[in-house]
This record gives structure tokens, sequence and C-alpha cells, in this order.
């Protein structure tokens, strides 16, 4: 075999694990109740509702694949200053969720400046765009749960291709 990589069986836990995490499985019953309680003229046009839950179910795991595209790409295209920063910007969030907390608990009101918070319009429409997006959030909250994961897999994935052809495995 030339050019080792993870084992598919690996990868394929590691994804189905990616999708059912406790970071983004809350997620499910909204999208839910979301998708079953639109009108039919307001979800993506298909020719049958068969057809139609396929391509909302396409729509939402394509968001869902370009976040963990978005974080994996840059890396195994060996941009491992990204790959070393991680620890750090782990150790730096750490400090300042900590030290938001002292301050919380000791009675002081945190407040992000005005120019960081967001404000977005709630649309409720339910366009094959609406779809990808929640797959985008899906994605991201998932991100909170299985980045650890997603990084040790594609790390191993890059150092088991840098392995001489003949290794063992």
């Amino acid at each position: 075999m030339s050019g080792a990589s993870v084992p598919f069986s690996i990868a394929l836990t590691a994804g189905g694990l990616a999708v059912v995490n406790p970071c983004a499985f809350p997620l499910l019953p909204a999208f839910l109740s979301f998708y079953l309680g639109a009108d039919e003229q307001r979800l993506p046009a298909a020719p049958t509702r068969a057809l139609q839950g396929l391509l909302v179910g396409a729509l939402v795991a394509a968001g869902f694949l370009a976040v963990f595209a978005v974080v994996g790409l840059p890396l195994s295209l060996g941009l491992s200053t990204i790959a070393n920063a991680v620890p750090w910007l782990g150790l730096a969030t750490g400090a300042a969720l900590a030290g938001t907390g002292v301050l919380a608990f000791a009675g002081v009101s945190v407040h992000l400046p005005s120019s960081l918070q967001l404000r977005p319009r709630v649309r409720r429409s339910r366009t094959a765009g609406a779809m990808f997006l929640f797959g985008i959030g899906y994605g991201a909250a998932s991100l909170g749960c299985t980045l650890p994961i997603f990084l040790a897999l594609v790390g191993a994935s890059l150092g088991a291709a840098q392995l001489p052809a003949f290794a063992p495995y």
C-alpha cells in the first residue's frame, strides 16, 4: 500500500460521532420542527416529497461538510502552523473564560463591545440557502465537541503519509 491513511473504519466512526455529538445533537429537534412546520410552497422545490426530503438532507449535509472542509483543508495542505497554534489558542480561550467567570462571580457584569455583538435578522424562509446555512450552523456546533478528534485524525493521516511505503501497519 503506497501512501498511508487513517483506516476507513476509524474515519467512519469519527464521522458518525461528528453528526451525533452532545454539542450539536440538540439542534436536530429544532431543525425537524422548522422543516416539518413549513408550508409546502416555502420549501425547496422538488417533484415529490421524498425527493424534497433528500434535497433538504443533501443541502444540510453540504453545509456541514463545508465547515469541516474549511477547517481541514488548510491542515491537510500543510499549514501545520495552525495545528501548532491550536493549543495556545485553547489556553488563551480558557484563560479568558476563567477570567470572565471570576469577574461574574465577583458580581461584575461583563459585556461584549457593541461592535462585536451580532444581531442577525431572523428570517422565516425555508429556502435552499436556509437549509445550507443550518448545515453550517450544525457543523460549527459539532466542532465544539469533535475538533480534537478531527484534528487527531487529520494529523494521523498526514503523519502516516510521511512514513516510508515499506513501514508495517
